[in-house]
């Protein structure tokens, strides 16, 4: 639970930092977490459980979450950021 509570941390600073809003919906947000603390356990990096993983550190450094897509074209598919 300590890792989720630091990931949940990381995104709502995330949120503030860009002007987004964490969803409303806690169950919704526990199951995104999850697939963060997964793919960090499995591919080393919180990648956005919305994105494929291609394992080519250039293109996937954009898929980190808040990943590229949310930052700059205020799209955030998985709606784990809301605006």
């Amino acid at each position: 639970m300590e890792e989720f509570d630091e990931v949940l941390t990381r995104v709502k600073q995330e949120a503030a930092a860009y002007n987004w809003k964490v969803n409303p919906s806690a169950d919704f947000v526990q199951a995104i977490i999850k697939g963060l603390i997964k793919n960090k356990h499995e591919k080393g990096e919180y990648y956005c459980p919305c994105k494929v993983v291609t394992m080519d550190k250039e293109v996937d450094a954009v898929n980190i979450c808040m990943c590229k897509d949310a930052r700059e074209r205020e799209l955030c598919v998985c709606k784990l950021f809301v605006k």
